[in-house]
């Protein structure tokens, strides 16, 4: 089982990770790929569920609910730098996409938590 210090690492680069992702330019290819097969939506979904999962299951309940709603923010602060990049276009689509994906992922961490503690 990883530790809370490991799971913290991995936030943390997943947290880069979406970053980095959403600041590449409408030509890379990453992103010709991603958007060409109308995956980008999924990616967003699936993207922030494993990271706001990650803090409800570790760590202490307010340390998580802090984590959840600042990914939530961020979330929408990445949308909001693609109208800075050039060939990507603000999405209201992709922010439903980020704010689901942070529910289930709360919802995702509140169940390991349970089965953590029951174990």
């Amino acid at each position: 089982m990883l530790t809370n210090t490991r799971l913290g690492y991995l936030w943390c680069g997943l947290t880069g990770g979406i970053l980095l992702m959403s600041s590449l330019p409408g030509s890379s290819l990453i992103y010709k790929v991603v958007a060409a097969h109308d995956l980008i939506r999924r990616v967003h979904f699936m993207a922030y569920a494993l990271v706001a999962s990650i803090p409800v299951a570790a760590w202490r309940l307010w340390t998580s609910v802090l984590a959840s709603f600042a990914i939530a923010v961020l979330g929408i602060a990445f949308e909001l730098l693609h109208a800075f990049i050039q060939g990507r276009t603000i999405s209201p689509e992709n922010v439903l996409a980020d704010l689901f994906g942070v529910a289930c992922g709360i919802l995702l961490g509140m169940n390991i938590r349970v089965m953590r503690k029951s174990a």
